[in-house]
């Protein structure tokens, strides 16, 4: 008796670890369906934002039907079941595959992300969602060579939170980035960790009213980490093709002469219309240098108001420069002339490869420089009251 029950226990269990195989291949099966889905998501995603800033007219006049196409996509349920999936069990193929996911596609499961009848998570909640991914990614993937791409952008994801203790951040993204230095046995990953977690440390120097025990610890963790990103792993390509190396000597001579009361260094490019133009060309203004792209929303919002301050100083010494990243400057050609917003300055295009941008670590967008008649920084924001007090003391 003891015999068959041994057996039929056997027997059972053998259908239990069968019936759980075929479901991890299920849901592995699944998340990667969802994962290729996820690339033409994004590229279509990107053509319809392409399409609302260049042509809003046209994109107006089509918004039911591409609302249509992308909620058809039903992304939300997707990233909800990679995240049931993940909570399981994080191990394995289908276990990295499933935070890859939730990693691309968040925004699907926040409010206002189309999620049918799927429930949203608010920033508080996702980002409990992103502690428990980066924690199960460095305990189970710490050596898979993506793992850069799975964690990178929930940890910085952790960094906007308001709720978020800022010492407390800080520490956690130093031990996130020092986990993946130590652990992984990919030189790639080691290095990219490296300039990230020197790039972190450079913008937290530069937050205002930062506790000043912290701000030394950063500027000690400037220095180790950058010497380590540019002497060990300067050859690792880290961001558009770039070395750690091109990209830290530009961080590290921002942090140092990229500063208000340094002259910003004088540069040459075409506008839209192909004219060679030059920065020492606006000496004897207050001038507002501006780097944009038409993929780049938050850019495209800030037009308005510098528009507003263009009318405001007409007359007086002031300009904007408005320099383009896209790839093709037709890009920015087209939304000039479409846009429902005009851009009455200067317009240069640049692409997303030039020097400039390393040479000044541009490095987000949009970024800003306010410079005086000199041609010195005053500020690295657009402050519109700021600039109204140069522009009208230079013309008294």
């Amino acid at each position: 008796m003891r015999k068959v029950l041994v057996a039929g226990l056997s027997f059972w269990l053998s259908l239990s670890v069968l019936a759980s195989d075929l479901e991890r291949k299920i849901a592995e099966q699944q998340v990667a369906k969802a994962l290729v889905l996820s690339d033409v998501f994004k590229a279509r995603y990107k053509a319809i934002s392409v399409l609302r800033n260049k042509y809003p007219k046209l994109y107006k006049a089509q918004k039911k039907t591409l609302d249509a196409e992308i909620d058809a996509f039903d992304m939300p349920r997707y990233v909800w079941q990679a995240i049931e999936l993940m909570d399981k069990d994080a191990s394995g193929e289908a276990g990295f595959l499933a935070m890859k996911l939730i990693s691309r596609q968040y925004p699907a499961i926040l409010p206002n992300g189309n999620q049918g009848d799927m429930p949203s998570l608010n920033p508080v909640q996702l980002g409990e969602v992103f502690t428990r991914l980066i924690d199960k990614a460095l305990s189970e993937h710490i050596d898979n060579p993506n793992l850069i791409e799975v964690v990178g952008r929930p940890a910085f994801y952790l960094t906007s939170l308001p709720t978020y203790n800022i010492e407390a951040v800080y520490d956690y993204q130093k031990s996130v980035w020092s986990k993946i230095i130590e652990g992984s046995e990919h030189r790639s990953v080691k290095g990219t960790a490296a300039y990230l977690m020197a790039d972190y440390a450079i913008k937290f120097t530069q937050i205002s009213g930062l506790p000043e025990e912290l701000k030394r610890q950063a500027k000690i963790d400037v220095a180790t980490y950058s010497n380590m990103s540019i002497n060990e792993y300067g050859d690792v390509v880290v961001r558009n093709g770039k070395t750690a190396r091109e990209i830290m000597g530009g961080r590290l001579f921002a942090l140092d002469a990229l500063v208000a009361g340094k002259e910003l260094p004088d540069v040459e490019a075409k506008t839209l219309k192909g004219k060679l133009d030059q920065l020492s060309n606006y000496r004897g203004k207050v001038v507002l240098v501006d780097f944009w792209a038409t993929w780049c929303g938050p850019c495209i919002a800030t037009f308005p108001a510098i528009a507003q301050l263009k009318k405001e100083l007409a007359g007086k010494p002031f300009e904007v420069i408005s320099i383009n990243v896209d790839d093709e400057v037709e890009d920015a050609i087209a939304f000039k002339e479409n846009s429902e917003q005009p851009m009455p300055w200067v317009n240069w295009h640049i692409g997303p490869d030039s020097p400039i941008l390393t040479e000044w670590a541009v490095n987000k967008y949009p970024t800003f420089f306010v410079l005086d008649e000199k041609g010195i920084i005053q500020i690295t924001d657009f402050d519109s009251n700021k600039i109204k007090e140069l522009v009208n003391k230079l013309a008294e």
